[in-house]
Order: structure tokens, then sequence, then C-alpha cells
């Protein structure tokens, strides 16, 4: 689980499309589902826009 979180405090976007960047955060949330890890809504998108840059 510890990985888990940590890859997906650790994802950004670099050259991924936006829809691949997402697609990187749903799949390491869904791993965290899986595993009884579940995030809220919130923290979702906290992480998701945590890594974006301008």
């Amino acid at each position: 689980m510890i990985g888990l979180i940590d890859s997906l405090t650790r994802v950004s976007k670099e050259e991924k499309t936006v829809s691949e960047y997402m697609q990187s955060i749903k799949t390491i949330i869904n791993n965290l589902a899986i595993i009884g890890h579940d995030l809220t809504d919130g923290e979702i998108v906290v992480h998701a826009l945590n890594r974006l840059t301008p």
C-alpha cells in the first residue's frame, strides 16, 4: 500500500497527454481500492492537481 501511495504522490504529467496522466492516476487509485484503501473525491482531485505544471 505504501508503494502505491508513494506512486500517487510522485506521478507527474511530464510528456504525457492529459488523458494519459489521468489514466495513470486512475490506475493507481483503482489498485488502492482493490486493497481496501479508498480515497475520497477530494483526495483524488488534490493528487491530480498537485502534479500539474502551468
